[in-house]
């Protein structure tokens, strides 16, 4: 009996050993829900146990658990029976499981769930910061497309401005060039005028000298010249300036009776009578005084 119960415990003891190469929970960071997957595989194990046994060989709740709590004894009795786990119905893959789960304790169970928990809330985390970081960089290249398009919209205005503004600067050097040529025109336009009323002024110059040499030799012929023919210049020249006057009298009768379009000529011809009376009324006058001042002396 000694010796049975130490290859019992020997080969248990070596079945540990292959099972804590096994543990689900040193491999549970790779599978979250191992834990859960046993319990659901446990439960339908023990389902179809009962399904599979006869009335008077099930058990109830609290048989079962006392059951979980003397599967050492069940297997000792059934290694020394020459019997297998199988026989019962159970599975000893499952057993193996329930023990390695039952040794551990609650701690260990709540550290486990607070990783997973903690392990889950960083990949959620995480998620949510890619989503977010996928969103912004979905934005940013909207922000992008949009930039180079504005980009490239103020570079064509830019070029349209350039063209705008090198035409406007040839259109100023043509003007510029057409207004120095006009001013270059106008310069010797004023020149040659100038020139025209220096010559004008030399003109006027030499017949207001010729003039006066003409007047100085008429006193001279009219002191020369007897007194009873310059008497009758004289009064000529009276009679003359009588009937210009008489006909100065008569012209703007004449001049209602003419139509509106012969107005313009008819006052410029009476201005020009008028300045040649004049200058010729005073120059019979003057020269009526100069007789009188003459035959005086």
């Amino acid at each position: 009996m000694t010796d049975v119960s130490l290859s019992f415990f020997l080969t248990d003891k070596g079945k540990e050993g292959s099972v804590k190469k096994e543990r689900p929970y040193k491999i549970f960071f790779k599978d979250l829900f191992l834990f859960k997957e046993n319990e659901v595989a446990a439960k339908k194990k023990e389902k179809f146990i009962n399904r599979s046994m006869r009335v008077y060989q099930k058990s109830t709740f609290s048989s079962r658990m006392k059951s979980r709590s003397h599967l050492g004894q069940r297997a000792f009795y059934s290694d020394t029976a020459g019997d297998s786990f199988e026989k019962f119905g159970l599975d000893p893959t499952l057993i193996l499981r329930l023990t390695e789960d039952a040794k551990r304790t609650i701690h260990e169970f709540i550290n486990d769930q607070r990783d997973r928990f903690l392990l889950e809330y960083a990949l959620s985390t995480k998620r949510n910061t890619i989503k977010k970081f996928e969103k912004l960089i979905a934005v940013k290249e909207q922000q992008v497309i949009k930039a180079e398009k504005k980009l490239q919209e103020d570079a064509m205005a830019f070029e349209e401005f350039l063209r705008e503004n090198d035409q406007r600067s040839v259109d100023a050097l043509k003007i510029a060039a057409q207004e120095t040529i006009n001013k270059l025109q106008m310069t010797a336009e004023l020149k040659k005028a100038n020139m025209e009323v220096q010559a004008v002024k030399s003109e006027i110059a030499k017949t207001e000298f010729l003039l006066r040499e003409y007047t100085k030799y008429g006193f001279f012929l009219l002191k020369l010249s007897p007194k009873h023919w310059q008497i009758q210049q004289a009064l000529k020249k009276a009679q003359m300036t009588k009937s210009r006057e008489s006909m100065n009298v008569t012209l703007p009768v004449l001049t209602k009776l003419n139509t509106k379009k012969n107005e313009g000529s008819i006052e410029d011809s009476r201005k020009t009578s008028f300045s040649d009376d004049n200058s010729m009324g005073r120059g019979s006058q003057g020269n009526t005084r100069d007789l009188r001042l003459h035959l005086q002396k």
